[in-house]
Order: structure tokens, then sequence, then C-alpha cells
């Protein structure tokens, strides 16, 4: 299965079910909530709309708005809404696997766009899960620097990229770190540092830029966790509506759950003590942090859109693992199918 055609065969299958899933309950997914506000937004004005200046959305809306072009239903504009996003994220794997060159970002978009989805599936506008599916992109193009093409070049894309991530949801920065900290720690560690510790201050630096200095709507301001928050929620977190609801529902994502443990599992056994301790880390402050931000426990939606950045964390891992470090892929090879077709 480490073979591109493998990756293909495995990824086309995954997101043409994932298709079929978007046309079968498009009504389910398009009809509630923000994807039914962007909906109308859409159909009240006949352009693309963004909205909290998230403009990464407006990919996700050239399909649906082609569709308005055309005059069609609104049947038909909901289905092409609905259908739009899975083939983002088709374009974005066949782009890795197939201009990239690179199987082990390609398998890492297949887990992250799948594992951790559950309910989630149902809310489709949501830019989060946008992002991370380029984040993948991302970490494929940092693979890349000083073994293939120009790293001038390469630094550049990396930029670019970065900026238009930062454009579907700030809180992307932490799987974005994880990311690079996660890449840095492992093979590319000492003489290969050159190579990417440019591009890394570069990202991150932009994403602070991009935190603190853009305008904020009263929304975001609102949801931002103070210092305050920190000193009132953490002592009772385990008694929050938001933990108890956690708790509860995780439950009901095995494949995300079976993912995270494998993840871990695997950095164990291989002895990986820095990136274990960063894979951890990162999922610990992650929790926390949703955990505070919506204590009230008044919105499960809220709750499951930010679960799936742990699949994100858990498919860096496993993808990375598969190919580099694991000496049985066939075993690995059955487990990553196995928590596919669980997610």
């Amino acid at each position: 299965m480490r073979s591109a055609k493998s990756i293909a065969l495995l990824g086309f299958v995954v997101f043409i079910v994932q298709a079929l899933f978007s046309q079968l309950y498009y009504l389910e997914r398009m009809a509630c909530y923000d994807p039914a506000f962007f909906s109308f937004l859409m159909l009240d004005s006949g352009s693309m709309e963004s909205v909290l200046g998230r403009y990464g959305t407006f990919l996700s809306q050239l399909l649906p708005w082609l569709a308005l072009q055309a005059d069609a239903s609104l049947e038909g504009f909901l289905r092409c809404y609905s259908l739009s996003f899975i083939l983002l994220y088709l374009v974005w794997f066949s782009f890795t696997l197939f201009v990239l060159s690179d199987k082990v970002a390609a398998l890492a978009i297949i887990i992250v766009c799948t594992v951790g989805y559950h309910f989630s599936f149902f809310y489709s506008t949501a830019e989060l899960y946008q992002g991370l599916a380029l984040i993948c992109v991302l970490w494929s193009l940092f693979r890349r620097l000083g073994t293939r093409g120009s790293w001038s070049i390469g630094v550049m894309l990396i930029v670019v990229l970065t900026v238009w991530i930062s454009f579907y949801h700030q809180l992307l920065i932490i799987p974005v770190a994880f990311m690079i900290s996660f890449h840095a720690t492992g093979r590319y560690m000492g003489t290969k540092s050159k190579e990417w510790l440019l591009p890394a201050i570069l990202v991150l630096v932009w994403f602070v830029v991009r935190i603190l200095f853009f305008e904020k709507s009263s929304y975001e301001l609102n949801r931002m966790v103070t210092f305050d928050d920190f000193k009132t929620y953490l002592p009772v977190i385990h008694d929050l509506p938001s933990t108890i609801f956690f708790k509860r529902e995780f439950d009901e994502l095995p494949a995300l759950a079976l993912a995270i443990l494998a993840a871990g599992a695997l950095l164990l056994l291989k002895r990986k003590w820095i990136q274990l301790m960063i894979f951890g880390l990162c999922n610990a402050v992650f929790l926390v942090l949703i955990l505070i931000t919506d204590h009230d426990g008044q919105s499960p939606v809220m709750y499951e859109n930010y679960y799936t950045v742990f699949g994100l964390f858990a498919a860096i891992v496993i993808a990375d693992m598969f190919y580099a470090e694991w000496p049985a892929p066939r075993v690995l090879a059955v487990a990553t199918v196995g928590l596919l077709v669980l997610g």
C-alpha cells in the first residue's frame, strides 16, 4: 500500500463515497445552521459571500455560484454547494499526490478528512475543515524543501499558502504549529534545519500578525479566551458542561479515539520521545482551550466542529510513521483502512 497507485485508489474511493453521501444528505448538510445562512446570502446576492474575514470560503462557493449563473433550481444549487467541499478535498489530495508526488501528505489528507467528522459531516461550511486539509498540503511543501526543486520557490509557495490558510480560521495556528514542530523534530533536525527554519518563522509570524493586527469582529472578540477565563474555569474544568459533553460524545467517535491512541502508540513504540511530547502537549492544550472557550455547554455543534483538529494531529503522525518508520507496512495499512471505515 506504499505505492502511489494504492494511495490514489484509497483516496478516490474515500472521496467518491463522501461525494455520494453529500448528494444523499444534501438537505441535512445545507439546510441548517451556517450552511443555510451561507446559502441564503448567496441566493439573495447572487454572488459569493464570506463573513468574519474568512475569505477562504470563496473556493467552496465557486461551484454553487456557477450553478446560480446557470439558473439552477434551488435543489440544484444546494446539491452543488454540498458537493463542492468534497471536490475541493479531492483536488488538494490529487495535487499533493500527483503534482507534489508526496504519498505521505496525501495519506494524511485522507485521514484528516475522515476520522474526526461524525456528525460534523453535516456542518459542511465550517472553514476549519477546509483549512485542516490545506495544512497537509503545507506540510508537503515543507517536506520538499531542499530535496526537490528550488528552495526559494518552495518558501514562496509556503508563504502564499500560509496567508491563504490564515483566512480560513485563526485557530489554525495551533495545528500549523504542531505540523512545524513535528516536522522539525523528526528526520529534518540538525543539518537540514537551515532549510525549514526561515519558512517556519515566516509562517508563525504571519499567523501572529493575522491574529493580533487584522480587524476582528465582535463575534471573534467575544470568543477569545482571556487569562481571567483560565483562572476561573481551569480549576473546575472537570465539571464544565463542555467537559461532560466531551466525555459522553467521544464514545461516539471511535475512529478519532483509535487514531489518537494509534498515533501515540506508534511514537511510543518507535521511541520518538520529543515528537510524542509534542503530540501529547498539542492535544492537551487544544482540548483545554476548546473546553474553556465553550464552557457553558450551549453549542454541541461547535464542540464537534473543533474535535476535527485532533484528527489532524493523528493524521500527520500516522502518515509519517506509515512510510518512514514502520517496518511492517501491511499491518499498518490494514489498521489505517480500518480507521477510515470507522470514520
